[in-house]
């Protein structure tokens, strides 16, 4: 007997309803007449309100897990759960923000917030006033009629947040957010988003290259391997919260930060299962 399936034929897989699994996914590409295989069985598990990063050396497949978790690609094999149902090519869970803020230069800030609600049907005056109420949150009350021109980086990345947020998905997906700041506005935006996930309980995923980043904002941290990616292991931030500079101080912290730099020079996918630390 096949595996029971739902009102719209996806498979129903049994899985704790409050997390989201992503279960042995494979995933290659066309290239040269071959098959080129990105990722390698990849196995991952987000906890409803977690914050979960993962790094993993440049070119490994990162954002083609995103693409997949986003509904933007399918897998080639293995499943993508949300409160145990199959989730593969869905785009409804997930709210996805790439590297670039990708903000509309014709549109101002309050516009270019509510862009994500107006292609889902709502119509531009509600949506509005739904990113109206969050403008004070986002540190962008007075800059609702800037254009995206007249704001910073950090500003820029404000409103791409907002934007994501709005899109009301049990996750988001943030991918490298804060990669083109300077030093001081990143660390700067790395309090903020903190301290607005700690007000509203979202479930975020974040991939960086920036060991510290991951360690200071994240509950666990996936290190994947080099190409094909595999999880390569999987580490624990056990640090409280709110979470300040002084945290590093705290040997424990500090190992972390070792095994994860170890973890990140790896160049292939290794044999033994995953670890957790």
């Amino acid at each position: 007997m096949g595996a029971p399936t739902d009102e719209s034929g996806s498979r129903i897989v049994t899985a704790p309803s409050n997390t989201i699994q992503v279960q042995r996914l494979r995933k290659s590409f066309p290239h040269e007449g071959e098959r080129r295989l990105v990722l390698n069985d990849i196995d991952l598990e987000i906890q409803e309100g977690e914050f979960v990063s993962i790094i993993g050396p440049s070119g490994c497949g990162k954002s083609t897990l995103f693409n997949i978790l986003a509904g933007l690609d399918v897998p080639d094999a293995g499943d993508v759960l949300v409160h145990g149902r199959n989730a593969n090519g869905q785009p409804d869970h997930f709210a996805y923000m790439p590297q670039k803020d990708s903000l509309l230069p014709w549109r101002r800030v309050l516009d270019n917030a509510c862009l994500g609600l107006e292609i889902q049907g709502v119509p531009r005056k509600h949506a509005r006033a739904e990113a109206a109420e969050l403008i004070p949150t986002f540190g962008l009350s007075g800059y609702e009629q800037c254009w995206p021109w007249q704001l910073s980086g950090g500003m820029r990345q404000r409103v791409a947040l907002l934007r994501t947020v709005l899109q009301h998905r049990n996750v988001l997906l943030l991918d490298e957010p804060f990669g083109a700041l300077d030093s001081l506005t990143r660390r700067h935006m790395q309090n903020w988003l903190l301290d607005v996930w700690e007000r509203y309980h979202w479930t975020v995923v974040l991939i960086t290259h920036d060991i510290r980043e991951a360690v200071f904002l994240s509950d666990r941290v996936y290190a994947l391997t080099g190409r094909p990616a595999s999880v390569h292991s999987q580490h624990v931030i056990d640090a409280a919260r709110p979470r300040t500079a002084e945290m590093f101080i705290d040997p424990d912290v500090a190992a972390v930060e070792v095994r994860l730099l170890a973890a990140l020079g790896a160049d292939r996918p290794i044999s033994s299962p995953a670890g957790t630390t």
